[in-house]
């Protein structure tokens, strides 16, 4: 049924086409070169989903190509910032009465054929927060793509939107490496985030979290480490130390609210992921 993937600034491929055949296909390759990112991508454009959950569920910057990233960055260091990479995947099927409503010429390579494409892009209602992230980014290694300020389009070659209901296609896609298995609590916690805040609260928060992923990554964690640093309405307090130190985190995040991070409270941030 498909007989051609486009997958552009996903995971390892910057760019990548790939012909299938139209009965059996095996894919054979060393390791960590994309074999499983290409079951990922074809699952990805034909249900949405990605480690079982729906992929707005799952933006993260570690799915966009890291060459890509560091080019778009190294373009904003240079005072010529490109556009935000964006990812897509198309999928060209075969030609097929029941799925004549997919076709249309609305994909990379300008095919007039039936097909469905998925694409990843940078959400403009979000420009002032990204542009006040960029302004106050002062460490030196370049940010993480903000995926939480990018948005999910998941359309046929018309150009029409899609939905699992309107999908004509059914796909069996078995990972045994993304069984995920939560707690009560778990539910809770994310029934909490997703009721007490709105859409943006929920992305800063998500921003905050990642950068404070980011700052650790920073740090050796056999060595003691006491940082203190302020800026604006934010307030960071870290101790990294050896099994005996005891590790405090507290982070200011809406203005006089000072929440501490301990096990539960990273849990949920973990669901925010």
């Amino acid at each position: 049924m498909i007989k051609k993937i486009y997958i552009q600034k996903y995971k390892v491929f910057k760019q990548f086409d790939l012909e299938l055949n139209d009965t059996l296909n095996i894919l054979v390759g060393d390791n960590e070169v994309g074999k499983s990112t290409i079951l990922e991508a074809i699952n990805l454009a034909l249900t949405k989903r990605f480690n079982g959950r729906f992929i707005e569920y799952e933006l993260t910057p570690y799915i966009f190509n890291r060459e890509s990233a560091e080019e778009y960055w190294a373009s904003v260091k240079g005072g010529k910032a490109e556009p935000l990479p964006e990812i897509k995947i198309e999928l060209y099927l075969n030609d097929s009465e029941e799925l004549e409503s997919l076709r249309g010429s609305m994909n990379t390579k300008k095919e007039d054929c039936i097909g469905v494409k998925l694409e990843i892009v940078f959400d403009e209602d979000y420009k002032k927060e990204y542009e006040n992230l960029i302004k106050n980014h002062k460490a030196e290694k370049a940010p993480l793509i903000p995926a939480e300020y990018y948005k999910v389009q998941w359309y046929s070659f018309a150009n029409n939107a899609i939905t699992l209901r309107s999908l004509p296609i059914r796909l069996s896609f078995i990972d045994a490496t993304t069984i995920r298995l939560q707690s009560g609590t778990d539910y809770y916690l994310q029934d909490i985030i997703k009721t007490d805040l709105d859409v943006k609260e929920r992305v800063e928060l998500s921003v905050s979290y990642r950068q404070l992923k980011e700052m650790f990554q920073l740090f050796k964690a056999d060595g003691n480490i006491y940082n203190h640093s302020q800026s604006g309405n934010t307030e960071i307090l870290v101790t990294i130390g050896t099994r005996e130190s005891k590790q405090r985190l507290l982070r200011k995040i809406y203005n006089d609210s000072i929440i501490h991070l301990d096990r539960k409270y990273n849990r949920a941030m973990e669901i925010l992921k």
